[in-house]
């Protein structure tokens, strides 16, 4: 059995700050089916789009890729072909061979070119069904998971409740 403590140990031991800095960075991207991106900064409260080199971009790694699929619309099976070739990129060329954790916004669905999506969230506590709301849930992390991201964003807190 792997020791996921001790591996993470002896990663940490093993990083430059470069790399421990990467890991503590998200990048925005704009993926193609090939791998290839350009990626989006924020410079003055505007958004701006640059082209990439991974090997510049990613060359000590990089903890978080930003919305994959839900930047901007692309097919979702190309998206997740082209985060593939990421990931691929960052496990055999980065020194440490860590893949990025890849993040989507989900609180509808997965906000995804062709995705399925649900009614608002807001509306889930007028249904009285937690059964119905849990499977809503399970179809929305099943998308994320296919689609290659382990992080869905769901912005919700239950500040008040009525009991159903």
């Amino acid at each position: 059995m792997i020791d996921h403590h001790r591996r993470a140990r002896d990663i940490v031991r093993k990083m430059t700050v470069k790399e421990k800095v990467a890991q503590l960075s998200a990048v925005w991207l704009n993926i193609e089916e090939d791998g290839t991106f350009s990626f989006r900064e924020t410079h003055d409260g505007f958004i701006r789009e640059s082209r990439g080199n991974p090997k510049t971009i990613l060359r000590h790694g990089i903890g978080q890729i930003t919305r994959p699929l839900g930047t901007r619309p692309i097919d979702g099976a190309a998206g997740v072909r082209g985060l593939n070739r990421i990931q691929k990129y960052l496990v055999e060329n980065t020194r440490l061979k860590i893949p990025a954790l890849a993040h989507e916004e989900c609180l509808p669905g997965l906000m995804a070119k062709g995705a399925t999506l649900f009614p608002s969230s807001l509306n889930y506590g007028s249904l009285c069904d937690e059964e119905l709301v849990g499977k809503i849930g399970a179809a929305i992390g099943s998308d994320l998971s296919s689609a290659g991201s382990w992080q869905g964003l769901a912005p919700v807190l239950d500040v008040s409740r009525d009991a159903c």
